[in-house]
């Protein structure tokens, strides 16, 4: 959990539930790496279009899931464990292979 203060799904005024729309997961859980920009939702786009450019931009040459074994190991290198499961469990869903 982050020491950053964050604004649930359920708490959100009608244009942070706006943004949040756009990356909610099942149940509308938000990831924390998501809801930490919830005071200041603009950078959630900006966060947002940053990555669907970088990661899902159809000019990319290497299959998604090399893109995130990428994620695994660049995660694992900077020691941060939430984004080594995160991009581990894109991993295993795009090779459906636990």
């Amino acid at each position: 959990m982050s020491w950053i203060k964050t604004i649930s799904y359920a708490d959100a005024d009608p244009s942070l539930k706006r943004v949040y729309d756009k990356v909610k997961g099942p149940d509308n859980t938000i990831d924390n790496v998501l809801s930490i920009h919830s005071l200041r939702p603009h950078s959630l786009t900006g966060h947002m279009s940053l990555y669907k450019n970088v990661l899902h931009n159809s000019n990319n040459t290497l299959p998604k899931w090399y893109l995130e074994a990428i994620g695994v190991y660049v995660s694992y290198l900077n020691e941060c464990n939430y984004c080594v499961q995160h991009h581990f469990a894109g991993f295993k869903r795009l090779l459906n292979d636990d």
